[in-house]
């Protein structure tokens, strides 16, 4: 009795074991960071030189920006199909069905913000800065708490920026390199998470 009393308990350990490690795992693979990473790099340089020929401010963000957005988020579905299957998550359950609720709120707030806040004529790079840390932000809440804090200081630039009043098509241009370098460096850090990952499931403790 004793004995299946026990062999009971290990296997209610090794089950939420599982269960543990299923709900920590990546959400999505690291190449959509650095899809997303190019995509900010393409969208800065494309939409400053159309800036230059004469484009608003909106039609910059209606133009280049928002055709990128989708692309990335087209791309970021993908990899989080691609990454659920891969670690046998069920892609509709209540968790996934809440952060995919939680991802397409961030997205249109950060849309509806960054339209709104355009037409004040406030400053655009900290404007762009701060709305790049978002995305970061939830992946550190959601899935890789190590992209937390760097995440933070990132939307503290963006502040900074933004209250300082600092505005130039050099400082818009470095602005986004720099956001891009972020989400690169994230898709390294994410290659490397992913890869401790499968090691620890390939071999529990």
């Amino acid at each position: 009795m004793d004995r299946e009393l026990e062999q009971y308990l290990e296997d209610i350990k090794e089950i939420k074991r599982i269960l543990t490690e299923r709900e920590g795992y990546p959400l999505v693979e690291a190449w959509a960071f650095f899809l997303w990473g190019l995509l900010v790099f393409l969208g800065t340089f494309l939409s400053w030189w159309v800036g230059r020929l004469g484009w608003s401010e909106q039609e910059c963000f209606l133009g280049v920006w928002l055709p990128l957005v989708v692309v990335g988020a087209v791309g970021e579905t993908v990899s989080w199909v691609r990454q659920s299957r891969r670690f046998g998550m069920v892609l509709f359950s209540p968790r996934m069905v809440r952060l995919m609720l939680a991802a397409v709120g961030v997205m249109v707030v950060c849309g509806a913000l960054v339209y709104a806040l355009l037409d004040t004529g406030r400053d655009v790079p900290g404007l762009y800065v701060m709305v790049g840390s978002l995305p970061l932000l939830f992946y550190g809440l959601m899935s890789y708490p190590e992209l937390f804090i760097p995440a933070m200081g990132l939307l503290f630039v963006g502040v900074f920026l933004w209250i300082g009043g600092w505005s130039s098509s050099w400082l818009y241009l470095a602005g986004g390199v720099m956001v891009g370098l972020f989400y690169v460096g994230s898709g390294v850090a994410f290659r490397f998470w992913e890869r401790r990952f499968e090691q620890d499931a390939l071999h529990p403790v």
